[in-house]
């Protein structure tokens, strides 16, 4: 019954959260049911477990890092308690952990390859939606002001370009290591023009990254050499293309940053750490309090300025759940080292991503402290080195193929969290963690032995 359950409630979480931007009507809230579904599945798996005595779990490691987070988070929360929001303090805590939580119940729930084998079957099927869709907004407005490529999936065109450059990473990793059909280079080509149409330039060169990373020094392959010889053949003509639109300016805004980067949010906020840490010594152990800075949570909830290049043009700098709650929260360490940087009027990076003061890197150990940030970190690292030495030693391909696919994932997701919060962003996190754990079941017992 518990794994029949598990593929309901992640088909939900997959297609619901698809769908829900695109389908007028749709109450915003169903964008968080994630967090509320994923909580609900651990409780019962929790009791099932009880009921049937069950004392040996997969993922040891993974378990007692998030125990050491949830400790700290708590303690965070109790030592700073006159600044802590509830709702911030819980939104950042459920943001982090959900798609953990989600891998944990699914590696545990005696799910087997058949469920790896549908939920690819089902991204396959979304995939395609949002090629067509995709595609044929680009034709229709290719060339024009409004000119926008947003498919279906998120609400925006960065979390589009995540989940073409998420589906990329599984069929060049089928490629490289069980070989390649004329359908699959096919559309593989079609998406990667619809990705660069969705102009998230920092995830171009993240995604490169990452391909590089695990296709020539973690598991080389002769096949992504041909893969280079076309795009590198095929420069001229994309710069012919895609030079009549404002949005492929790589080069000049690396140039822009360079030259203001003592300017930039991102490194004010980092030179900021150790000011609060030396004016609050203890805050090294257990920060400033969960949701109290410059997290996802905080953004959520913190009463910031309409003004300046981070607003989102949209009223309101709060470009976190604005819809859903009215922001309403403030503290001294806010106003004195985050608000300032929404109300400048000048982004010298011309991304509000890259150059607002977001980044997990620092928001999570200077609120929650470093011991909390070594946790949630050491996740991450010990589920990265258990798809390294997957990659590299799987006597089965497709063992191999999912545990490649899912190291790109997390790679990309590690590379992209430099720029804003996300980690606490459920809608990309959870497609990566998802991969993780089909590589896990399938590679049973487990390369890392959890």
């Amino acid at each position: 019954m518990l794994p029949g359950m598990v593929f309901a409630v992640i088909l939900v979480l997959v297609t619901g959260r698809f769908f829900t931007e695109r389908i007028v009507g749709f109450p915003h809230f169903i964008n968080g049911i994630d967090m509320v579904a994923v909580p609900v599945m651990a409780l019962v798996f929790v009791m099932s477990s009880i009921g049937e005595g069950r004392r040996r779990f997969e993922g040891r490691r993974v378990i007692s890092l998030t125990g050491l987070f949830v400790l700290s988070w708590g303690c965070s929360w109790v030592m700073n308690y006159r600044e802590v929001n509830w709702i911030g303090a819980l939104l950042l805590c459920v943001g982090l952990l959900t798609p953990i939580v989600l891998y944990l119940i699914v590696i545990n729930a005696s799910v087997d390859e058949q469920f790896t084998l549908r939920m690819i079957m089902l991204l396959n099927i979304l995939f395609a939606v949002n090629l067509v869709i995709t595609l044929v907004e680009t034709v229709r407005d290719f060339g024009s002001e409004e000119f926008i490529v947003l498919g279906t999936f998120g609400a925006n065109q960065n979390q589009l370009a995540f989940f073409l450059a998420f589906m990329m990473a599984y069929h060049l990793a089928y490629w490289m290591y069980r070989g390649v059909s004329v359908f699959r280079a096919c559309s593989l080509g079609v998406a990667a023009l619809m990705f660069l149409m969705a102009g998230f330039q920092t995830l171009w060169l993240v995604f490169a990254v990452a391909c590089g990373v695990v296709f020539l020094c973690i598991r080389p392959s002769k096949r992504l050499v041909v893969i280079f010889v076309v795009v590198i053949v095929s420069v001229p003509l994309w710069s012919a293309v895609l030079e009549r639109l404002a949005r492929f300016d790589l080069g000049q805004l690396l140039e822009v940053a360079e030259a203001n980067f003592d300017e930039l949010g991102k490194v004010r906020l980092i030179r900021s750490a150790p000011v609060i840490w030396e004016s609050r010594p203890l805050a090294v152990l257990w920060g400033v309090g969960p949701g109290t800075f410059n997290s996802r949570a905080f953004r959520t909830i913190a009463l910031i300025p309409s003004e300046g290049p981070f607003s989102g043009g949209r009223g309101d700098a709060t470009d976190v759940a604005a819809a859903i709650i009215e922001p309403f929260y403030v503290n001294e360490l806010a106003d004195r080292f985050i608000i300032p940087w929404y109300g400048r009027t000048v982004s010298y990076f011309a991304s509000g991503n890259v150059d607002a003061p977001h980044t997990s890197y620092i928001s999570i150990p200077v609120e929650v402290g470093l011991i909390g940030a070594l946790a949630i970190f050491g996740i991450y690292a010990s589920v990265g080195i258990g798809l390294v030495r997957s990659v590299r030693s799987a006597a089965d391909p497709r063992v191999r193929v999912l545990a490649a696919w899912a190291l790109i994932s997390l790679l990309m997701l590690l590379g992209i969290a430099t720029i804003d919060n996300y980690l606490e962003t459920t809608r990309y996190s959870i497609l990566v963690w998802l991969a993780i754990a089909m590589w896990r079941v399938h590679s049973r017992p487990g390369p890392n032995g959890g």
